[in-house]
């Protein structure tokens, strides 16, 4: 897999920032299995800033940048732990799947309020 700053790392790195979002606004394993859910990601932008050391500590943020009846679109920024210089950004655009139905899903209103709460503007 390499190292965090490899890109293979941040992609990893971004994955698991991914799925600790989804369980901050209930998209959590259970919630996905009980109502037969995915997220299907349709588009990913990586842009790459700056460098990590092997041994060098980050911090990765993330926010919601879209929130739509069915999709959203995080960003993550990985960025070095003590200066928080940005290394590397993703831009992550998908949708709440019915995996019985193969379509997007409307979001249920009890994760639309906890999603809005990481709503942020993106620069």
């Amino acid at each position: 897999m390499g190292g965090p700053g490899s890109l293979a790392g941040m992609v990893h790195r971004f994955t698991d920032a991914c799925i600790q979002a989804g369980s901050a606004i209930g998209m959590d394993a259970e919630f996905m299995e009980k109502e037969r859910r995915g997220f299907s990601t349709f588009e990913l932008a990586l842009r790459l800033s700056g460098a990590l050391s092997l041994d060098e500590p980050f911090r990765i943020d993330t926010g919601i940048a879209h929130l739509g009846n069915s999709s959203l679109r995080l960003v993550h920024r990985m960025c070095h732990a003590q200066s928080g210089q940005e290394i590397a950004r993703l831009g992550q655009y998908g949708v709440n799947l019915d995996l019985d139905a193969r379509r997007p899903a409307k979001f249920p209103d009890d994760i639309r309020e906890r999603a809005t709460a990481l709503v942020v503007p993106v620069a």
